[in-house]
């Protein structure tokens, strides 16, 4: 079955590439070439195309985004046929130098059901036929290598992207491509003859003449995958002003990891910024006029392990959805010092109770605490010679008091702060 398609779709190149000849003016943007790479994209690097877009979805939100999306260089369209499938609501151009792709590419994408969202346009990278701010994403895949002049090429992908929008260019595989995978397509044959470290020196200094400022070169290295070449990756945004939604947002929810409910009352804020908000009663959070940028976001909640999520990406004009579980946690802290004074009239009742009962410390170490297994603070004194307390209330409250003196209730310090009559302590607290 496989053998038949391929036959037919080989014919089908062959019959329908006279319709495109006049376009591809250059020897190399043949039907033969095209033919070529097609059976090479749909054979060994096949693998490759399903994790990038997987990737690509993931890092830049895409999943429910409306929008165009271009594949510079895309060729067969593997990639684009990929991507449609995790974005069903965007548009996708496959935007290429050699027209003798089309043909086969708007087939493919026909079986796939895709049809409908996505187009085929004849382009030179370093002319392209696209008006100023005309994509949100545009995406390229082993092609920039071919460019003549690469500095020209990406003045050009910057001219066409919207305000806020993202253009991800580069060579190789992605990060989440399984090791061996990778392993076995370079064994295959396909061994990349560049210098990852000339490249890097090209990419910056591109970006440098460029005036873009926000970039990354990214070069993936996952576990295990030491003496394998993952390629080389740049990713870089245009930004925008306010009016052009030149800001995004996180938003997220929080649940507790042991019953998975959801959580509120939890801190939410970005890590180096003044910019945060507290979870609501459902567990959400919303945090609003962030730049665009890469983040570490922070949760945390008495009575919790605090969690980080690390490369945390806002897009301006997009919404970062990152969703946090957090884990209860026993108080973990250094020594608590807790002091208390009865009160009493010593002018009108000198010789009421003994002097000595007057001032009382005690001090309970983070040692006492672990051993106790102590969760909330009034775990922790139950265990103070002379301690009171008391658990009532349908939404059981916790009174404290010392050596029995209820009304008032005593007055005490934790760890410095004076806390004067009583405190209702919740058991999360």
């Amino acid at each position: 079955m496989q053998l038949r398609k391929a036959i037919l779709l080989i014919l089908y190149f062959l019959i329908s590439g006279q319709l495109c000849s006049a376009a591809a003016q250059q020897n190399e943007h043949t039907r033969e070439s095209a033919l070529s790479f097609w059976k090479v994209a749909n054979s060994s690097l096949l693998p490759v195309y399903a994790p990038l877009a997987e990737q690509i979805v993931n890092d830049y939100n895409l999943s429910g985004e409306k929008g165009l999306g271009i594949d510079l260089g895309s060729g067969p369209g593997n990639l684009i046929i990929e991507l449609c499938k995790r974005t069903g609501k965007m548009e996708w151009i496959n935007a290429d130098i050699n027209p003798h792709f089309f043909p086969i590419f708007l087939k493919e994408a026909e079986e796939a059901g895709i049809r409908q969202r996505i187009k085929a346009i004849f382009a030179d990278a370093e002319d392209l036929p696209f008006e100023d701010n005309y994509a949100e994403i545009i995406v390229s895949r082993g092609s920039f290598q071919f460019w003549k002049n690469r500095q020209l090429a990406f003045s050009e992908i910057y001219r066409v992207l919207k305000p806020g929008g993202v253009a991800f260019i580069g060579r190789g595989f992605s990060e989440n491509l399984p090791v061996e995978t990778a392993r076995k397509i370079r064994l295959n044959g396909n061994l990349p003859a560049y210098d990852i470290t000339d490249i890097t020196d090209e990419l910056r200094k591109i970006m440098q003449n460029l005036k873009i400022d926000n970039y990354t070169i990214k070069i993936p290295k996952p576990p295990g995958s030491e003496g394998i070449n993952y390629g080389i990756w740049l990713e870089f945004q245009k930004p925008g002003t306010p009016a052009e939604g030149g800001v995004g947002k996180i938003q997220g929810n929080i649940i507790d990891s042991g019953s998975n409910q959801p959580l509120p009352d939890v801190n939410v804020v970005i890590e180096k910024t003044k910019l945060g908000a507290a979870a609501d009663k459902h567990g959400r959070f919303t945090i609003i006029n962030v730049p665009p940028g890469t983040y570490s976001l922070k949760a945390s909640r008495v009575g919790y392990a605090s969690q980080i999520k690390k490369n945390v990406k806002v897009y301006a004009g997009k919404t970062t959805i990152e969703d946090i579980s957090l884990t209860v946690s026993a108080i973990k802290g250094e020594e608590v010092m807790i002091s208390a004074l009865r009160s009493r009239n010593i002018i009108s009742n000198p010789v009421i109770e003994s002097l000595g009962l007057e001032p009382a410390t005690t001090v309970i170490t983070k040692s006492d605490i672990e051993k106790q297994g102590a969760k909330t603070v009034i775990d922790a004194l139950k265990y103070v010679p002379g301690a009171w307390v008391e658990t009532r209330g349908r939404k059981v409250k916790q009174f404290f008091s010392v050596r029995g003196q209820k009304y008032p209730y005593p007055e005490y310090a934790i760890d410095g702060t004076w806390q004067r009559e009583f405190h209702e302590l919740k058991k999360t607290v």
